[in-house]
């Protein structure tokens, strides 16, 4: 009975097999689909929080070297800086070589002025604040970078540092 069914079907396939194999063919492709683009989006994503992760590496190490080496006393092995200006959101003084040198926002962009040369540090800058802090007898200033961007989800980034100016003597 066997040999006379498989005797009666032709070659190829029915209908409805063909339409089950497309169906399950299309789920598949549009499953890979969707993980190639979740993918993407996240390589996007990770590529951009590393980009905000590096300008708040360079800004630190920028502000850093020029705060922490002006103007050196060897002798009494102390920093001797002259911060001309600071407030909430920028910083002046005079570094070593006896430039005006200016740290602050514009918009998204962080900002780094020498002689009023400018160079833009950052552009995903949401917040950068600055202020003087004391930890015993240690006197410095401390700045703050927060990053954000929306175009890529990226937000809530904070970055912090304290610069060590000066070991302040207790008077009786």
């Amino acid at each position: 009975m066997l040999k006379k069914l498989l005797a009666l079907r032709e070659e190829g396939f029915t209908l409805i097999e063909l339409l089950m194999g497309m169906s399950i063919f299309v789920i598949v492709m549009v499953s890979l689909f969707a993980a190639i683009q979740q993918s993407l989006v996240a390589k996007t994503v990770f590529d951009k929080q590393t980009e905000i992760s590096r300008e708040a590496k360079r800004f630190f190490e920028l502000l850093y070297k020029e705060i922490k080496y002006t103007k050196y006393d060897t002798i009494n092995k102390k920093v001797l800086l002259e911060i001309n200006k600071m407030d909430s959101s920028s910083i002046e003084f005079t570094n070593s070589d006896e430039q005006k040198v200016k740290v602050y926002q514009n918009s998204d962009q962080c900002i780094y002025e020498v002689n009023q040369q400018k160079k833009v540090i950052s552009t995903n800058l949401s917040n950068l604040k600055f202020s003087w802090y004391r930890e015993g007898n240690t006197l410095g200033v401390k700045a703050v970078f927060e990053a954000l961007n929306s175009k890529y989800k990226v937000k809530g980034y904070q970055f912090e540092s304290k610069i060590k100016l000066i070991n302040v003597q207790e008077s009786d």
